[in-house]
């Protein structure tokens, strides 16, 4: 301990005075014995000076540690005359200095009481009450040689006694020499705070078990060591504070590092490793509530914990042994640093039961030096592992990339090249087709009964039961032969005249060309034997928006389906395609993941049509007009003068459909939006009908009154309204601004 080894014990006897901040071993002889010292007359403890016992009944002992004969006595004395240089300091008086003293004492100079640490008698709650572990630093006067020292100790616990050597110096020397002496501990476990510290933060954005069973082993650990440097009093003079921040993170260590050992020795047979490293959290989170609670005094939860650590050395190294002997690199390496750990901990361990002698608290943080550098080594192994392992999987995953996308690039040709053929497919079967109903003078598919289940469309789709049939057509679902994949199956009725054909060709050709998931795929076109016209379709299951509108009225629900609408749409639209007959019978929703919205998909383009490429509709049509158009009204979709839904249709369409823009698809979807919203349609006559009869048609300022809807989408929905339809928003603002809406946070209460 700091300049003591340059004095002998001669020197320290008799010798030159100790110049200050020096110090010297005290090598005195000692003297011992068991029991507490009976008084005389005054109440005055007789064994506290020399001359009042008899020296026989005291036996000599080479150091202050454990003396044999501990048995079942509590009280142990210790007796010294005291010997050494003087010591000249100034600025501080002698003292003599104890590291550890097991566990509380009084220290009597000639029977002058001169250092009390504890209550050792009368009555109450804290006499012989265990206060932990210090430093002392007793007293003397400057003319200290030839006293007699005596040290009155009690303890309940298996040691009893001082630990460590003494020293003579000033007391002001003998502190400077105690944080000196404390400086490796102190910084060790520094250090290994700190690692843990970062490994935890690691941890928090890893979340691997590993990383959190390091950094919870680098921090008790270094807990423990930083504990165990006795200038911890300097900060905090609470001995009893200190010893259980030592006792409780040991306790830690043990599950903390099982847990480690199981990222390279996994649970260990019957999952031993498992159930040890939970028996040590187990017992150290049940031994501190019973400390608590006030059940068990804190040392007695110490030998158990001893026997555990004992236990799980030997089968930890157990289990080490056997992987190094699998060939296991990672254990070699961690053995290494074990062995050395090891040593150290169970001396230290041995030494706390009273075994071996005790020359100091710990000498264990050298071991755990040690253990830590291997830990880093082979940490820093698996780091370098990882990282080359993560390189060769970075380039077969870049490898694998390029061919995916080599993959995804030839598919999409193969698509598209599948989409012209499709295209020109319809063309040629529906020129076919129309031809033959021009040269028959009449309908070659009429009297055609419905598909059975079971029967076969050209060899290759099998029907499996009918969906639903309209006045055009039927749709079944259908198995494919070649994959067994079930899709939808669209043939055009018995009954089907030239228009109808027309119709069903060209939403064909339009399905050709969009690929959205908010639409519906088509994957084949072809005709039958008896000259029926068929699509197949994605099979959609579900119902239409039409089916559910008793939950018309919930901006939540609606908002979401609004949006998908808006970007299939905008698909739509960006291939210059017009709807035409956009409603809610023709939007379909599916089911999807629990907490989302259903799945949109549009549906129905058999009176879509392409847009006129400049995208200015016609003149409007002089009054004389309009009641030349009002006449035709009653049969106009017939006649084909218009062709849609009029609820739905856009005003400008009261001359006839051939003005369908792409803006005439955003006013049916202000009416979609106005009717899902609020329960109700914008008009009580379709705006086409209003305009045909010259009615004034004002946008309907319900929406407004709806109290969730964002006021910005408020406006825009009633654009979609504006009987201008170059004052429409295009369906890409529309999907743009919805999908802005549900992305935002909800307003704070």
């Amino acid at each position: 301990m700091g300049h003591a080894h340059s004095h002998t014990k001669a020197e320290s006897a008799a010798g030159p005075p100790l110049r200050a901040q020096q110090i010297v071993r005290y090598a005195g002889a000692w003297e011992y014995r068991f029991g507490d010292s009976p008084r005389d007359a005054a109440g005055e403890l007789l064994w506290t000076r020399r001359a009042t016992s008899a020296a026989s009944e005291w036996r000599p002992i080479a150091l202050p540690n454990s003396p044999p004969g501990h048995g079942d006595h509590r009280f142990l004395w210790l007796r010294s005359q005291l010997v050494g240089p003087p010591i000249a300091d100034p600025a501080s008086r002698p003292a003599l200095f104890l590291l550890v003293v097991d566990q509380i004492f009084e220290a009597y100079v000639d029977g002058k009481l001169v250092y009390r640490f504890g209550v050792l008698d009368g009555d109450g709650p804290h006499v012989r009450q265990f206060l932990g572990y210090k430093p002392h630093y007793i007293p003397l006067d400057p003319a200290y040689q030839g006293k007699t020292l005596a040290l009155r100790i009690y303890s309940d616990h298996i040691n009893i006694g001082v630990v460590g050597e003494p020293y003579l110096g000033s007391q002001l020397a003998l502190t400077k020499a105690t944080v000196v002496r404390g400086q490796s501990k102190f910084i060790t476990g520094a250090i290994l705070i700190v690692v843990g510290l970062a490994a935890l933060g690691l941890w928090l954005v890893q979340r691997e078990a590993q990383t959190l069973h390091y950094a919870g082993f680098a921090i008790t650990v270094g807990i423990w060591s930083l504990c165990q440097s006795q200038s911890r009093i300097l900060f905090l003079d609470n001995a009893l504070f200190w010893v259980h921040i030592e006792m409780w993170a040991l306790y830690l260590i043990p599950g903390f590092l099982v847990g480690y050992l199981m990222s390279f020795l996994g649970p260990g047979p019957f999952q031993l490793n498992l159930r040890l490293m939970q028996l040590f959290f187990l017992y150290a989170i049940g031994a501190a509530l019973l400390v608590f609670l006030g059940g068990v005094p804190l040392m007695a939860t110490w030998l158990p914990a001893v026997l555990l650590m004992m236990s799980m050395a030997i089968y930890i190294t157990g289990m080490t042994v056997l992987a190094i002997l699998q060939g296991h690199v990672e254990a070699r390496i961690y053995f290494a640093g074990q062995c050395v750990a090891v040593l150290f901990f169970l001396y230290d361990t041995l030494a706390s039961m009273g075994i071996l002698p005790r020359h100091d608290t710990t000498t264990s943080h050298i071991g755990i030096g040690a253990f830590v550098v291997s830990m880093g080594v082979l940490a820093a192994r698996r780091f370098i592992l990882l990282q080359r392992e993560h390189r060769v999987t970075a380039s077969e995953l870049q490898k694998r990339v390029q061919e995916a996308q080599q993959k995804s690039s030839e598919l999409r040709m193969l698509n598209d090249e599948l989409m012209r053929q499709i295209d020109q497919r319809s063309r040629r079967l529906l020129d076919a087709l129309l031809a033959r109903i021009d040269e028959d003078s009449g309908d070659p598919t009429a009297g055609i009964q419905p598909l059975a289940a079971g029967s076969l469309l050209n060899e290759a789709y099998r029907v499996v039961r009918p969906i639903g049939a309209g006045g055009f057509g039927s749709v079944y679902e259908v198995e494919r032969i070649a994959d067994g994949q079930h899709l939808a199956a669209k043939l055009i009725a018995g009954s089907a005249n030239r228009g109808a054909l027309l119709r069903f060709g060209r939403e064909a050709q339009l399905l050709s060309r969009l690929h959205h998931p908010n639409l519906v795929s088509i994957f084949d076109v072809d005709v039958t034997a008896d000259s029926r016209l068929f699509i197949i379709m994605e099979l959609v299951q579900g119902v239409t928006l039409r089916d559910v509108r008793q939950r018309y009225g919930d901006p939540r629900w609606a908002l979401p389906i609004l949006q998908q609408i808006a970007a299939s749409l905008a698909a739509v639209h960006e291939r210059g395609i017009v709807h035409r007959d956009l409603k809610p019978a023709n939007i379909l929703l599916t089911a999807s993941a629990v907490d989302e919205p259903p799945r949109v998909k549009l549906v129905d383009f058999g009176i879509s049509v392409l847009a006129r490429e400049d995208g200015r509709p016609e003149p409007t049509p002089t009054p004389s007009k309009r009641s030349e158009a009002t006449s035709l009204l009653p049969d106009a979709t017939s006649t084909g003068v218009l062709v849609g839904t009029p609820a739905y249709m856009a005003p400008e369409l009261w001359v006839g459909s051939r003005l369908a823009q792409v803006s005439s698809d955003i006013f049916s979807f202000g009416v979609i939006a106005y009717e899902l919203l609020t329960r109700k349609m914008p008009y009580e006559s379709p705006a086409v009908r209003s305009m045909l009869r010259s009615e004034r048609l004002p946008i309907p300022a319900e929406l407004r009154t709806c109290a969730e809807l964002d006021p910005a989408l408020t406006q825009l929905f009633e654009r979609c309204l504006g009987l201008e339809p170059s004052e429409r928003p295009t369906a890409a603002e529309l999907a743009h601004a919805l999908s802005q809406a549900l992305s935002a946070p909800p307003p704070a209460a």
